[in-house]
């Protein structure tokens, strides 16, 4: 058994390429982060076996290809906050993925990637697809701030569902649950089929 958990979030700047960008644009003094860490539990649960492991932290360089959408509540001047959270690992075939949130849970910017590894306490490599997840406006929908994820399965346990939090142009700075369709391809990419508004097909029995 593993424990994954997030730590430093308030209060914990860190210094990175973007913070410095920011500080340049006269934006924000400081960038406060938060990292996903792991370790194995002892099998009765009464301790942890080793050191915690830090598993995924936002980019340090801008020039990573995953620093845009993680730093797009830093860049969009929404918050000084990078957050890397909410994080959900499961096993398909020999590899395990971990998906997680970026940026700032009360944001529009909220998201989720995912990230792939061999071991579950990794090293975990970035998916090149990310994020999975994101806000819809830009296409014409309505849903933003779409995070912190979960994954479960239908009865028969073939067809796996996306159950996640959003806000929609009718419920304000309300957060609501949404659950959508997600599926692994044969290549390996994860992908989920979403946010959706609209009623969906029911699970297979």
């Amino acid at each position: 058994m593993y424990l994954y958990y997030s730590r430093c979030c308030y209060k914990h700047p860190v210094e990175s390429e973007v913070a410095r960008w920011a500080r340049q644009k006269g934006w924000y003094k400081e960038i406060e982060e938060s990292w996903v860490y792991g370790v194995e539990l002892k099998p009765d649960f009464s301790g942890v076996i080793g050191k915690p492991v830090l598993i995924l932290r936002p980019p340090v360089s801008m020039k990573d290809k995953q620093a845009e959408w993680e730093s797009r509540s830093v860049t969009s001047k929404e918050v000084n906050r990078r957050w890397t959270e909410g994080s959900f690992t499961f096993k398909k075939g020999n590899t395990y993925y971990m998906m997680y949130s970026a940026n700032h849970f009360a944001g529009q910017n909220y998201a989720v990637g995912y990230a792939t590894a061999r071991h579950p306490l990794g090293p975990y490599t970035k998916a090149a697809n990310n994020p999975v997840l994101q806000k819809n406006t830009a296409k014409g929908g309505e849903v933003t701030g779409t995070g912190h994820n979960s994954i479960t399965y239908s009865p028969d346990g073939k067809q796996m569902f996306c159950v996640y939090h959003g806000r929609t142009a009718s419920t304000g700075d309300e957060r609501v649950v949404f659950v959508d369709r997600m599926k692994i391809l044969k290549d390996g990419r994860l992908v989920v089929e979403g946010p959706t508004t609209t009623p969906q097909r029911a699970p297979v029995e």
